[in-house]
C-alpha cells in the first residue's frame, strides 16, 4: 500500500510537471519565444518524450502494484475467514472440552456412587453370608441335640424292662425253642457289640430287626409261624438259615480309614449265623463323628452309615 502511494504520488508530479510544461510551451507558441528555435524545439520533444516515457513507466508500475495489492487483500481476507473459521472451531473446540469435562465429572461421581454401593451390597453380602454360617451352624446343633435326645430315647427303649408282649413273646420263644429243633434265638441274644459305645448304634440299626429269630430252615420257620398263631403270640421276622441269600462283604470297605468300620466287625456272635447277620447288616458302617460320616454317606462313594456317639 505504501509502494502504490508513493508510486501514485510521482507519477501526479511527473503529469504536474507535464502539464506546466506544455503550459509554459504553449505561452512560448504563443509569443513567438524560444519554440521558434529548431534546437529549442527538439530539446522540447526529447523532454516530452522522456516525460512521456517517465509517465508510462510511473503508470505501469503503479498497475502491477494496484494488481499486487489487490491480490494481497484478498489474500488478507481470505487469511482473515480463515482466522475467523479457526477461532469459531477453537471455541466449538473449548466448548465440547468444557462439556467433556462436565461430563467425565458427572461420569466420576457415578463412578464413585457405583463403587460406594458395591461396597455397601459386599458389605450386606458378608453379613448375610456370616448370619447364613450362623443360621447354619445353630441348625447343626440342634440337629445334634436332636440326634442325641433320639439316641437317648431308643437307648432307653432297647435297655428297658420287657413289657407285657415282651414277656409273651419270650415264653413263646423259649417253648419253641424246647418243642421246635433248630430255633437258635433272637438276633439280640445272638449278636452283641464289641464295645459298649456301639451299642446305641446297633440298637438302632438293628431295630426292626432285633427281635427276629434265626432258624436253620424254612421248615422250622413254618412250625414257629403256625405256633404263633395258635396261641396268639404277635407274629415274629425268622432268618433262616439254610435258604437265606446276601451279598457278600465288599472287603475294601475295611481298608477306608479314619473310624469308621463295618458295622459286622463291631458285633461279636458266632459265625454259624452269619448268613442272617449278613443279611440284617449288610456293608453298612459305623464311625466316630459326624464329618467323617458326611463326607462317607455323601462323598462321591456313598455308604449307609451310622454314628455310633449319636444314635
Amino acid at each position: 500500500a505504501d509502494v502504490l502511494a508513493q508510486l501514485e504520488a510521482d507519477l501526479l508530479k511527473v503529469k504536474d510537471l507535464q502539464e506546466e510544461l506544455e503550459g509554459e510551451l504553449a505561452q512560448e507558441a504563443a509569443s513567438g519565444g524560444w519554440l521558434s528555435d529548431p534546437s529549442q524545439l527538439d530539446r522540447y520533444a526529447a523532454l516530452k518524450l522522456e516525460a512521456d516515457a517517465k509517465t508510462s513507466k510511473l503508470a505501469s508500475e503503479r498497475s502491477t502494484a494496484a494488481t499486487k495489492l489487490q491480490a494481497e487483500q484478498i489474500a488478507q481476507q481470505n487469511l482473515q475467514a480463515s482466522i475467523r473459521t479457526m477461532e469459531d472451531r477453537l471455541q466449538q473446540i473449548e466448548t465440547e472440552r468444557e462439556q467433556a469435562e462436565a461430563h467425565q465429572v458427572d461420569v466420576k461421581e457415578k463412578l464413585r456412587g457405583a463403587r460406594d454401593s458395591l461396597a455397601a451390597k459386599q458389605k450386606e453380602s458378608k453379613l448375610l453370608e456370616q448370619s447364613r454360617r450362623q443360621a447354619g451352624a445353630k441348625r447343626e446343633f440342634l440337629e445334634s441335640k436332636l440326634r442325641d435326645v433320639e439316641g437317648q430315647l431308643q437307648e432307653s427303649k432297647a435297655d428297658r424292662a420287657a413289657s407285657g408282649r415282651e414277656r409273651k413273646m419270650s415264653e413263646a420263644l423259649a417253648h419253641m425253642q424246647r418243642t421246635i429243633p433248630g430255633v437258635h434265638g433272637r438276633v439280640t441274644e445272638l449278636a452283641g457289640a464289641t464295645h459298649k459305645r456301639y451299642n446305641v448304634a446297633l440298637a438302632v440299626l438293628l431295630a426292626k430287626d432285633m427281635d427276629a429269630v434265626v432258624v436253620d430252615s424254612e421248615a422250622a420257620a413254618r412250625q414257629c409261624i403256625k405256633y404263633l398263631k395258635d396261641h396268639h403270640v404277635p407274629p415274629m421276622m425268622f432268618y433262616p438259615l439254610q435258604t437265606i441269600r446276601s451279598k457278600p462283604v465288599n472287603e475294601r470297605l475295611r481298608h477306608l480309614g479314619g473310624t469308621s468300620k463295618l458295622v459286622l466287625d463291631v458285633l461279636t456272635f458266632d459265625q454259624a449265623y452269619m448268613p442272617a447277620m449278613l443279611s440284617i447288616c449288610g456293608n453298612t458302617l459305623v464311625c466316630d463323628n459326624e464329618t467323617e460320616g458326611k463326607r462317607l454317606a455323601f462323598g462321591s462313594e456313598r455308604h449307609k452309615v451310622w454314628l455310633h456317639h449319636s444314635c
